[in-house]
């Protein structure tokens, strides 16, 4: 039996293996691989059980969001008097926000939309371009709402797309940020045009 010497270590070991330096980094290292592969499939599995509750929660969320079979007025104001907002159902039966604006909630099963709408009136005086340029500026500024001109009328709305569902609490966030941008288009664009 002979013996040879490690030239990474310098130590000597026999014939048929290695120094027991080098066994011994082998081996660290090997179970540090390893131990990154359990942490690799622990991770996995983990990243598959939060699919798992996402959908899961998604299903039962199902039943809670409002999508184009269940909407309906009287869902929407329960959804939004749950939500804190000061609601009524005027004359026609439309359900109406009074926030920072008096918003009209409609929805529309067969666009698969809920409609947020609300309106400025134009001082008398205004001339039909400087209004066209307003609504112009406004829409070239603000994303989530469209502003157009029609008579004496400045209007806001925004089409929330329900055909796949969304949750309550989106919807309601959705409405409580539409609310908050007319002001402030208004404000900024349109200020002197306005009564």
């Amino acid at each position: 039996m002979g013996f040879q010497t490690c030239h990474t270590h310098g130590l000597r070991y026999e014939d048929y293996g290695e120094c027991a330096q080098c066994m011994t980094e082998r081996l660290q290292e090997e179970a540090m691989r390893r131990q990154e592969e359990l942490l690799l499939e622990q991770t996995e599995l983990m990243r598959r059980a939060a699919a798992d509750r996402r959908v899961s929660a998604i299903a039962t969320e199902g039943s809670k969001s409002i999508n184009r079979e269940n909407v309906s007025k009287d869902l929407l104001k329960s959804v939004l008097d749950d939500a804190a907002f000061e609601t009524t159902l005027d004359k026609d039966g439309d359900v109406v926000i009074e926030d920072k604006i008096r918003c009209y909630v409609l929805p529309n099963k067969d666009r698969g939309t809920i409609r947020l709408l609300t309106g400025f009136t134009f001082k008398s005086d205004t001339p039909s371009a400087s209004r066209l340029e307003a609504a112009n500026q406004i829409n070239a500024q603000f994303v989530m709402v469209r502003a157009s001109v029609s008579g004496d009328m400045l209007y806001f709305d925004y089409d929330v797309l329900i055909n796949d569902g969304v949750s309550r609490r989106g919807f309601a966030h959705t409405v409580k940020r539409f609310c908050a941008i007319p002001w402030q288009a208004v404000s900024e664009c349109a200020k002197p045009l306005v009564k």
